[in-house]
C-alpha cells in the first residue's frame, strides 16, 4: 500500500512503498553527494575479472539532479607527477560489468551504466557527457583522440598551463578552461546559497540545492567566464558506440590522434605590427617627415631661384 499525502515525511511504516514524488524530494532535499555512498555498490562489486588499478570513486548528479556513484580506473586524480601510460593500437581494455538492479532505488528505472573516456588527471561527469550503455549486451567502444596545444600569451591564444596550477595544488584542480568556469561557479554558490545547483558540473563532496531552478546568476556566469582561459594542452577523447551483466571491450585499432599545435611563427604582417609597437618607428621617415623634407625642400629652391632673378635685374 501507498500513501497520497503530500506532507508525507519520513521514516514510513513498516514495508510501505514510498512513491516516486517522495523519493525525489527525499534524495535532492536530504542527501548531498557525499552521503549517496551508503547507497551503492563499491567497485569490488562492480567490476568482475578485471586486472585494471588506481581505480578511485566519486559522487556525480545526472540529468535529473540525483546524485550517482561514478567510478575512474586507472585513476592519476591527486597524483600529478605519475605520467600516463600509453596503451599499444593493438592493445584493448576489457570489462565485466555487474550492475545489480536489484539494489536500485527505484525499480522502474533502466538498467544501464554511463561510460567516458578522459585524460587521467581529471575527473569528469559520464552522466552528462559519456555515453550510455544498456546492460544484457557485449560492446565493441572505438576511441579517437583530438590533441590541441596553444600557447600563451603573448600569442592570440592567450592559453593557461592548468597542469602546472595543479601540480601546485597537489593533483587537485581543474585541467580545462570550461572545468575552471565549473569550480568558479560551485564556489560562488556554496558562499551565497549554501549549496550547488544541480546543473554544475564539478567533482566535490557539496551540499545540492534542492530545488532544480536555482542557477548561479549571469554576473557569475559571466565573472567565471572571463577568468578561465582556454587550456594550453587539452586532450579529448570521443567514442563510439531488466539484464544483469555487461560486457565492454575498448578497441584501439582504429585509433584516430588528430593532433593541434600552435608554433610561435610569425606571418610578415604580425612582423611589422610586433617590431613596430615594441622598437618604435625604426623602419625609416614616415610619410608626413618625406612630405616635409619635400615642402622644405622646394621652398629652399625656390628661394634660391628668386635671389638669383633679383641678382640678374639689379645688373641691368
Amino acid at each position: 500500500m501507498t500513501r497520497s499525502s503530500k506532507n508525507q515525511r519520513y521514516p514510513r511504516l513498516p514495508m510501505e512503498i514510498p512513491t516516486q514524488n517522495e523519493i525525489t524530494t527525499y534524495f535532492k532535499g536530504k542527501l548531498n553527494e557525499g552521503r549517496v555512498r551508503g547507497f551503492s555498490l563499491y567497485c569490488k562489486q562492480l567490476c568482475k575479472q578485471s586486472l585494471i588499478t588506481g581505480i578511485s570513486n566519486v559522487s556525480r548528479v545526472d540529468n535529473g539532479g540525483f546524485p550517482n556513484n561514478c567510478f575512474t580506473v586507472e585513476s592519476l586524480w591527486g597524483l600529478p607527477e605519475v605520467r600516463v601510460q600509453k596503451m599499444p593500437l593493438i592493445g584493448k581494455i576489457s570489462l565485466l560489468l555487474k550492475p545489480q538492479p536489484e539494489n536500485y532505488l527505484m525499480y522502474f528505472d533502466l538498467v544501464r551504466v554511463h561510460i567516458l573516456i578522459h585524460e587521467s588527471h581529471s575527473l569528469v561527469n559520464p552522466f552528462l557527457e559519456g555515453i550510455p550503455l544498456q546492460a544484457g549486451k557485449s560492446y565493441n567502444v572505438f576511441v579517437e583522440q583530438r590533441v590541441t596545444q596553444r600557447l600563451p600569451a603573448p600569442y592570440q591564444t592567450n592559453c593557461t598551463d592548468y597542469l602546472k596550477i595543479s601540480k601546485k595544488n597537489g593533483g587537485y584542480g581543474p585541467l580545462t578552461g570550461k572545468a575552471c568556469a565549473e569550480e568558479c561557479k560551485m564556489e560562488n554558490m556554496l558562499k551565497t546559497k549554501g549549496c550547488v545547483a544541480q546543473s554544475i558540473n564539478y567533482p566535490g563532496n557539496y551540499t545540492i540545492c534542492a530545488d532544480e531552478g536555482i542557477h548561479p546568476s549571469d554576473d557569475v556566469i559571466t565573472k567565471c567566464s572571463l577568468q578561465c582561459k582556454a587550456a594550453c594542452n587539452v586532450e579529448k577523447t570521443s567514442t563510439v558506440s531488466k539484464y544483469k551483466d555487461l560486457y565492454l571491450n575498448f578497441v584501439f585499432n582504429r585509433l584516430e590522434v588528430e593532433k593541434v599545435v600552435h608554433k610561435p611563427r610569425y606571418e610578415s604582417v604580425e612582423m611589422f605590427s610586433y617590431i613596430g609597437g615594441y622598437m618604435g618607428m625604426w623602419l625609416g621617415l614616415s610619410l608626413v617627415a618625406i612630405f616635409d623634407f619635400a615642402e622644405t625642400l622646394s621652398a629652399l629652391v625656390t628661394y634660391m631661384c628668386r635671389n638669383k632673378k633679383k641678382k640678374a635685374v639689379l645688373k641691368c
